[in-house]
Order: C-alpha cells, then sequence, then structure tokens
C-alpha cells in the first residue's frame, strides 16, 4: 500500500514538472506563444499608463518608498536588524519580477521600498512558504500550497505599484501575516521531528506554540482596541444630525448661541438646505453630544473619531449644490469630473462629464476649452454635449489659496494631450506645452539696476522661470534677466512693488512700468504674476488697466478668467460663493 502511495507521488511530481516545461516551451520558444502572453500582459496592463488621463488621477500614481499607508504602524521605516536584509531581498525580487514583465512588452516603474518591520514580516512569510511549498510538491506533489503562494504574490507586486491597488498590499501584509503566524505556532511541532531536538521539545509543543502566538498576537490586539479604527467602530452606532435633525434640536440651538448665522434660521427653512444637512459643526456636537453621554469626558482619540466620521463636503460645494438644485430641471453641468458625481447626487441634475469616465474624449474636451481654449471654444463644447451652465471653482486653478496649481496641471497635462503635444510615455510637466500654458513665475536675484536714471531709483534684477529642453523632456530654468523689481504708486496712492522691463523705456529714458500685481509664493524671493483689467495703474498721466501687459496663454485661459476675472464673454455669473463660481451661456 504504502509503495503504491510513493508511485503517486512520484508520478505527479513528474506530471508537473512535465507541465512546466511544456509551458515554458508554448511562452517562450513556440509561435503559439503570442497567443498566451497578450491575455498576461493585458491583466498587468492595469499596472501601466494606457491613457492620458490615467497619468493625471491620484489613485493611479506610483506608490513611493513607504507602505505605512497600506500596512500602518508596522509600515513606518525602520532600519533595525534584520529589516534592512528582506528589504532587499524583496526589492530585489521585484526588479526581477518587472524585468520579466519588461520582456513580454510592458512598461511599468517599480519604486523600491524603505525596510519596515511590515515589509519583513511579507518577505519572510514569502520565503518560508515557497520552501514548505516545494518540500511538499517534491515529498507529496503536492501543489496546493502554491496557490496561496501566488495569491500572496500577486497581490504584493499589483499592490506595490499604484495608490489605487494599494489595497491589494494591504490585503497581501494580512494573509503574510498569518501565514506566517501559523508558521511560527506550528514550528515547535516542525522542531520535535528533528531528532536532537525532539528529547527537549517533546510534550512542550502546545506550550511553545501558545507562547509565540501570544508574543505576536496579543501586542497588535492592543495596538486594535486603542486604535482609531475601533473607536469609528464603537461610535458607528451613533446617528448623526444629517440623518435625523428633529432629535437634536437642542445641539442647533446651542450652537446657533455659539456661532449665530445659518444655525439661528427658521428650522423648516435651515432643514430645506443640504449644506444644512451635512453641515460638519452639527454633525460633531450630536455625535459628541452621544458619546460624551457614555464614556463622559471625551479623549483625543474619540474626539478624532467623530471628526474622522464628520469629514463632509465643504459648505462651498453644498451651498453650490444646492443653487444647482434650484436650475431648469433637465439642465446639464459643465465642469471638471471630479465633480460629476456630486452635480447627480446633490444637485439632481446632469454632469457632462462624471467619475466613472467612461468616454474619455469628452474629458480632454473640457480640459482643452478651459485650459487652452476661450470662450468661443467653451461653448462649442457645451453646445456639442447640450449644456447651459459651466462650474468653475478654486480647485482646479488655485493651490493654497494665494497661487495656482492644484489641479490645473492635471487639466493643463490632458488638453496638451488632446493637441497631440504631449503622450503617455511623458509624465505630468515634461512636455514644453505643459510650460507654455503656465502662469508668469518671476525670480528677484541679488544684482541692482537702475530703474530712473533722472530720480537715481534702483531695484532689484528679476529673472523668468521659463522652459527649456532636457533631453526628450522638458523642465523650468531661469531665463535671463528680464525685469527690475521696484515699487510704484497706485491711482488711489498705494505704493506696491511693481515689476519694469530692463529692455523698454518709457520718452523720458526711465525704465517701462509692467502693470502686473506680485503674489509671493512659498519658495524664497519667487512671486506669480497677477494681470487684471483692473484701471488702477498711473501711466503717462491716464489711469489704465495692465491687461495688456499679460504673457502666455494661461490668462486667456476660460479658468483664469472665470474664477480670477470673474467673467466670461458671452456668459452671465449666475452663482459666486468665493471659491465656486457658475456661469450660464447667454445663447
Amino acid at each position: 500500500m504504502l509503495s503504491k502511495y510513493k508511485k503517486s507521488i512520484e508520478k505527479s511530481k513528474n506530471l508537473y514538472f512535465a507541465i512546466f516545461i511544456l509551458l515554458f516551451i508554448i511562452l517562450f520558444v513556440s509561435p503559439l506563444g503570442g497567443f498566451l502572453r497578450d491575455p498576461l500582459r493585458d491583466a498587468f496592463s492595469i499596472a501601466q499608463y494606457n491613457t492620458p488621463l490615467e497619468r493625471t488621477i491620484a489613485e493611479q500614481q506610483q506608490i513611493g518608498a513607504s507602505i505605512v499607508q497600506m500596512t500602518g504602524g508596522l509600515g513606518v521605516k525602520n532600519e533595525e536588524f534584520p529589516n534592512p536584509i528582506f528589504s532587499s531581498i524583496f526589492n530585489l525580487f521585484s526588479q526581477i519580477f518587472y524585468g520579466f514583465l519588461d520582456k513580454l512588452g510592458m512598461n511599468i516603474a517599480f519604486v523600491p521600498k524603505e525596510p519596515s518591520w511590515a515589509l519583513t514580516i511579507i518577505t519572510l512569510s514569502i520565503i518560508l512558504l515557497t520552501i514548505k511549498a516545494i518540500y511538499l510538491m517534491i515529498k507529496r506533489g503536492d501543489l496546493s500550497l502554491f496557490v496561496l503562494l501566488l495569491l500572496i504574490v500577486f497581490f504584493v507586486m499589483g499592490g506595490s505599484l499604484k495608490s489605487k491597488y494599494g489595497i491589494l498590499f494591504a490585503y497581501s501584509f494580512m494573509i503574510s501575516f498569518g501565514a506566517l503566524l501559523g508558521e511560527l505556532v506550528l514550528l515547535p511541532y516542525s522542531l520535535s521531528g528533528i531528532k536532537f531536538l525532539s528529547p527537549y521539545m517533546k510534550g512542550k509543543e502546545n506550550l511553545y506554540s501558545l507562547a509565540v502566538f501570544m508574543l505576536l498576537l496579543i501586542p497588535l490586539l492592543n495596538m486594535f482596541f486603542s486604535s482609531l479604527q475601533f473607536t469609528l467602530l464603537t461610535f458607528s452606532g451613533y446617528v448623526s444630525y444629517g440623518n435625523a435633525p428633529l432629535q437634536f434640536s437642542e445641539v442647533k440651538s446651542a450652537l446657533c448661541s455659539q456661532f449665530k448665522g445659518e444655525y439661528c434660521k427658521d428650522e423648516k427653512e435651515f432643514l430645506s438646505k443640504i449644506y444644512s444637512q451635512f453641515d460638519a459643526n452639527l454633525c460633531y456636537a450630536s455625535l459628541a453630544f452621544q458619546a460624551s453621554k457614555d464614556y463622559g469626558q471625551l479623549n483625543p482619540t474619540q474626539s478624532r473619531a467623530i471628526a474622522t466620521r464628520c469629514n463632509v463636503l465643504p459648505k462651498k460645494w453644498l451651498s453650490a449644490m444646492d443653487f444647482i438644485a434650484t436650475t431648469e430641471k433637465g439642465s446639464r453641468i459643465t465642469s471638471w469630473w471630479d465633480y460629476g458625481h456630486w452635480i447627480n447626487y446633490f444637485g439632481q441634475r446632469n454632469a457632462v462629464i462624471r467619475n466613472e469616465h467612461s468616454y474619455l474624449y469628452m474629458i480632454l474636451d473640457v480640459a482643452d476649452a478651459f485650459i487652452m481654449g476661450n470662450e468661443t471654444k467653451l461653448s462649442k463644447v457645451m453646445d456639442k454635449y447640450d449644456s447651459k451652465y459651466v462650474l468653475i471653482d478654486d480647485e482646479i486653478i488655485m493651490s493654497g489659496g494665494t497661487v495656482f496649481g492644484s489641479k490645473f496641471y492635471a487639466l493643463n497635462y490632458l488638453a496638451c494631450a488632446k493637441n497631440n503635444l504631449t503622450n503617455i510615455f511623458k509624465a505630468q510637466m515634461q512636455s514644453k506645452c505643459e510650460y507654455d500654458n503656465l502662469w508668469e513665475t518671476v525670480v528677484v536675484l541679488d544684482q541692482e539696476c537702475t530703474i530712473s536714471k533722472i530720480t537715481g531709483e534702483k531695484g532689484k534684477v528679476v529673472s523668468r522661470l521659463e522652459p527649456i529642453r532636457q533631453g526628450e523632456f522638458y523642465r523650468q530654468a531661469l531665463s535671463p534677466p528680464r525685469y527690475c523689481l521696484g515699487k510704484t504708486k497706485l491711482s488711489n496712492g498705494q505704493e506696491i512693488s511693481a515689476l519694469y522691463y530692463l529692455n523698454e523705456t518709457t520718452p523720458q529714458g526711465d525704465l517701462k512700468l509692467n502693470k502686473g500685481f506680485l503674489t509671493p509664493t512659498s519658495q524664497q524671493n519667487t512671486f506669480v504674476v497677477i494681470y487684471n483689467k483692473d484701471k488702477v495703474w498711473i501711466e503717462n498721466g491716464k489711469v489704465v488697466d495692465g491687461w495688456e501687459d499679460r504673457k502666455g496663454r494661461f490668462y486667456d485661459s476660460v479658468v483664469y478668467k472665470g474664477y480670477v476675472l470673474g467673467s466670461l464673454e458671452g456668459f452671465n455669473k449666475v452663482f459666486d460663493n468665493g471659491g465656486v463660481k457658475i456661469y450660464k451661456k447667454v445663447s
């Protein structure tokens, strides 16, 4: 009987080896390989950039060196022994794996991961499972453990590339930790089978297993029960103000006496607004009211849990949705795709482009109209998609509330892609087109210049940031000196810093004024220039605006005119709360 079992195992081993050799020949030697490699290539295509849009979506961006967001505290960078050893093994294996995919025609970029206990757990688990899987295959012809191993490896490899698939890395970490814990708990039983250790292990396996289990699991349980996640779970039964506003009239009254304003409105009028139902202050007050009854004085973790649960849309967006809900039924709103589902759900109206990205050409059309188009092009795009309203917000043009940036770079990249001036093989801000669409940025240098030979007024030399070619790509660099930084007085008598052209002079021989306002950036001695149509500048004895001094496509773009200037030719502004502006086509 035993002999037959051994022969069966031997046949199974030979069969598995034969299948492996056959698959290798088919994939890499025979003409049929292409037909089998294509589905494999398609499966891993999620890890590369397939459309310009994917280059701009946050979840599609590469996962960097840190894995802390996927694995929590155990993912924090830690260079204690043995973490550097296992992180090196992991990174080497990853490079080999992605090198194999490159041979299949993939274009996948991998960022080596920092050493951490989580990475050590994953790597050690894969090593132990590989050894055990090989052992079971050779000894018993059993390939079942290879299924678990391949699952972990697939999750790890896919989840270590893009933010969107980071959850796969989290899954692999949990599976790996469970597998490693199981192997360590069973280790005493394996050791008891070793001849020279068996006398010492006999009868003590259960004790050793329990010790290992408690050593590894109890600290993690302690971490969980004191964590934000556990607190959120315990508070999940509390009803917030938005779910049952009439139950919390005393909460609203308390906020009315504290903050005044909206909280003191008539109850019926107040509750008719979307922003009232989702108000963060009312949500927090209602949950804290219930939690304090059960727990007394709330600790920082409990307060943070309530704040996390009440992290809703800012009021600027909710009030904008209140307005959209008042537009004609069946109205379609042109905005950036990020807000499509809000327009549908909160505003109960149609959106031209939405979050599911069903029609890439529509997204490219809107990006092109917003960044490289003008009011005429915008009007044509809106007519194409039967839209009368356009929404422009601070998040697609402003960064930090004072200078430009934020989502603008994504729209800028897609506008250039629409015009075939960049492609998926270039990351954002690697094409000349994208730099040509930017605002004017100037840098003050430590060199002196003369503004007026008559008065002897001096200033500082100023250069611009301009695109230069570097190999196949572009980057910004300092231009030759363009301006001289000095002072000027506006028509209201206010004195401000201003730029003067180094290569242009007035009839009197002084440097000619560049009529643009300077806004400081986070970089030292670096400013963004703002041009508008306000008649506040004094030139040749007349009060004029500085619009004619603008430079580049940015200042003529729909997003700049619509948000900064606050007007679009051929459109009426029908809503403006400072953060969101909505325009309606005149015809």
